[in-house]
């Protein structure tokens, strides 16, 4: 329970910030989409032996590799949903105009 609330809390006090600068600067994130969209296409579970080398063996490792799965998540849809209304993924993720 103790590794899942880090892991939330970790998660998205960097993802949200992040997707909200990326979302609202479209320069900033031409320039870093190559990287994020590298590692949203990788599977968490991929990156284990390179978070096994930096953190050793233990629950560090457990909760980086988890947060890093959620943090690329959450990053894109905040990023998502802070973009102008003209992109695709924007129009998908607004409510429905009445």
């Amino acid at each position: 329970m103790r590794n899942s609330a880090i892991l939330l809390a970790g998660s998205l006090l960097i993802a949200i910030p992040l997707g909200i600068v990326l979302g609202s600067q479209e320069k900033l994130y031409r320039s870093l989409e190559f990287v994020i969209d590298f590692f949203r296409s990788t599977p968490a579970s991929a990156m284990f032996p390179l978070f096994l080398v930096l953190f050793g063996v233990g629950d560090e490792t457990k909760i980086s590799v988890a947060a890093f799965g959620a943090m690329l998540v959450i990053l894109f849809i905040s990023d998502l949903l802070f973009r102008p209304r003209g992109s695709a993924a924007a129009k998908c993720l607004s409510p429905a105009h009445q």
